[in-house]
């Protein structure tokens, strides 16, 4: 390779973190193509919460003001106990944020985050369908081969393709993830399924061993995303399971009446352990 030509690059997955490597790798003028396994690109996942330091990166590739068009600004970090809500502590972000750190704190739908980045990468730049199969360097770069039947080279390829990354198992082996015990139940709760609520936009309560914690999806508020931690046993940490709304009760017998009401406000069918 030339010294003055700038190496091709090849990012493997185009999620949030291929998809934001891409953005910035076009915005500094190199050669990239992503390659993402799925079909097509769909509104998945669950909440996301960004700290300034993230979004002064999503600001830097042209982001702030479609972001902020659909992101919520929480007031405030509402801590409360587990079983009588009792206010703990308030820790203040919106303005707060971008007075301290040059960029605002937001949530968000992870799916709404990763249409915004897809927009900032050149869509010719992304193949789909292209799931890796095989990797081979040698003095002239790396090959890369799919599942397709398909093969492409660049000077450098970037693993962004998940918790099973084939980059990862190329370059250090088989690695299977470590169950820590630690169970996150994930739901989405459409506003219109609540009562007024006590907080502003977040809050999170507290128990010894397990916590649960509700924010707000989109600025227009019609949607929330309710996310737990809890010791439990788990027999596939190695799958994304379906957990019930009973489930949830039952992890969360004793919370206050308030985290009752909004497991109860859970969508079916949008529940996850993992």
């Amino acid at each position: 390779m030339s010294a003055a030509r700038k190496p091709t690059i090849a990012i493997i997955g185009a999620g949030l973190g291929g998809a934001t490597c891409a953005a910035l790798f076009q915005q500094a003028g190199y050669v990239v193509d992503v390659y993402e396994q799925a079909p097509v690109f769909t509104r998945l996942g669950a909440g996301i919460h960004l700290g300034p330091n993230c979004v002064r990166v999503l600001n830097h590739i042209g982001l702030e003001r479609p972001l902020l068009e659909i992101a919520v600004r929480p007031k405030a970090w509402n801590s409360l106990m587990w079983d009588t809500g009792k206010p703990l502590f308030s820790l203040p972000l919106k303005d707060v944020a971008e007075k301290l750190y040059g960029a605002a704190y937001v949530t968000m739908h992870r799916g709404d985050m990763h249409a915004l980045l897809i927009e900032a990468v050149d869509a010719k730049s992304i193949h789909f369908g292209k799931r890796l199969t095989g990797l081979a360097q040698d003095a002239r770069g790396v090959r890369m081969a799919f599942a397709d039947g398909g093969t492409a080279s660049a000077d450098v390829v970037i693993g962004a393709d998940g918790v099973f990354s084939y980059v990862r198992e190329w370059m250090f082996g088989p690695q299977d993830p470590i169950y820590t015990g630690y169970i996150g139940h994930r739901a989405s709760i459409p506003a219109k399924n609540l009562k007024p609520l006590s907080f502003e936009d977040h809050a999170k309560w507290w128990a010894p061993d397990r916590h649960l914690i509700v924010y707000f999806l989109t600025n227009k508020r019609d949607e929330l995303y309710l996310v737990t931690g809890a010791y439990e046993k788990w027999d596939s940490p190695k799958s994304w399971t379906m957990s019930s709304k009973q489930e949830l009760r039952d992890a969360f017998v004793g919370f206050h009446q308030e985290c009752q009401d909004l497991i109860e406000g859970v969508r079916l069918g949008t529940a996850a352990a993992w």
